[in-house]
């Protein structure tokens, strides 16, 4: 008697992907993953799985039916009870997204499209509004059709200028699903519009809110080498109003790393020494290595991440990054690569813990 198998299209594939990848911090691009990702399972309590197996569920789906206790595995591993449970999750997802006029694995446009390019806001602002009672999957579901709609209209300026206040364009749009790639053509109004809107308060949220958009806008600025945009932002940053211990405390892994990681640009920028730089930055690698003791491994990974690509566009000498991974050794090990120049591509693809990136990679 033949094993039972059952189909899942595309959609329900890419889904299956993200899951794991939310799990486990880091994409399923290829062998190599497949062969890391069941290693990690066969040390789990799923079960045994080979990364063959993986391979052909991921990326031979249009020849490969999978089998049934392969993908009730796979299921088990990223939280469901079965894969029929997996199933049932994900056709209700898709019902919703069709119901909402957002259509997966086809090629109209939906209606998120047609309203932002015509320059509906009404009903627009009302859909949002009414995703406060949604589930947080279901924000991100609608958040990520939303980026893939904004990618392909003109009309991103007004979209921004018209709802940089509405909660769930923050929250998930430009928070949750920041695009560390910068692929949206307004991305700089994006992120201003977000900073307009912020309330000029002293706050907490309003300064984690502002302290957020900065950074970003600062990464932005210096990555694209647009230095005085980026020195003029830095030192909206850096005057004070974030030093506080009781605010550092309060503050998200990934946000803290970013403040303390873009002072070594903020140094370059107004032309501190080379002694002077290079001793902040051991200082910080170590400072970091104790802030991430009782974090979580994906938290840790982001925070490496961002020393990592921070030294790696200041230009700072090797003997800086070897120190980086000779702290967070554990971190490195992982991977099973020296890190060098050749490698630094490599490990800053695979260390970006940026929900977008597991998403739309």
């Amino acid at each position: 008697m033949p094993k039972p198998t059952i189909f899942l299209d595309k959609y329900a594939i890419d889904e299956l992907r993200s899951h794991i990848a939310l799990k486990t911090g880091f994409v399923i691009t290829g062998k190599s993953d497949c062969i890391r990702l069941a290693d990690i399972m066969n040390k789990s309590d799923a079960g045994p799985v080979s990364a063959s197996t993986l391979y052909r569920l991921f990326f031979k789906e249009s020849e490969n039916v999978p089998y049934k206790n392969t993908l009730d595995l796979v299921s088990q591993f990223i939280g469901y009870k079965s894969a029929a449970a997996y199933r049932e999750y994900i056709s209700s997802r898709r019902e919703f997204l069709i119901n909402s006029g957002i259509y997966v694995n086809h090629p109209c446009k939906s209606l998120l499209f047609y309203c932002i390019d015509s320059k509906c806001d009404k009903p627009l602002h009302r859909y949002f509004d009414d995703l406060q009672y949604a589930s947080h999957e279901t924000k991100w579901s609608v958040g990520i059709a939303l980026f893939d709609d904004l990618q392909r209209t003109f009309s991103q300026r007004f979209f921004f200028e018209n709802f940089s206040e509405n909660t769930f364009v923050r929250n998930y749009l430009l928070e949750n699903l920041h695009d560390p790639k910068f692929r949206l053509a307004e991305f700089e109004t994006a992120y201003l519009c977000y900073l307009n809107a912020t309330p000029k308060k002293d706050n907490i949220d309003s300064l984690k809110d502002r302290l957020f958009g900065k950074t970003v806008l600062f990464r932005y600025y210096y990555i694209l080498k647009r230095f005085n945009d980026a020195k003029n932002i830095s030192k909206q940053i850096y005057h004070g109003c974030f030093d506080s211990d009781v605010f550092q405390k309060k503050l998200h892994p990934y946000v803290w790393a970013r403040y303390e990681s873009y002072k070594i640009w903020h140094k370059l920028l107004i032309q501190e020494s080379n002694i002077e730089l290079e001793s902040y930055t051991i200082e910080l690698i170590l400072k970091a290595k104790m802030y991430a003791e009782n974090k979580s491994r994906i938290d840790t990974d982001a925070i490496v991440h961002t020393l990592l690509e921070t030294i790696f566009y200041a230009d700072l000498p090797l003997n800086i990054h070897s120190f980086l991974k000779d702290t967070f050794k554990s971190t490195f090990d992982t991977y099973g690569k020296q890190l060098s120049q050749k490698t630094m591509n490599f490990y800053l693809k695979h260390l970006d813990r940026n929900g977008l990136m597991f998403m739309r990679p």
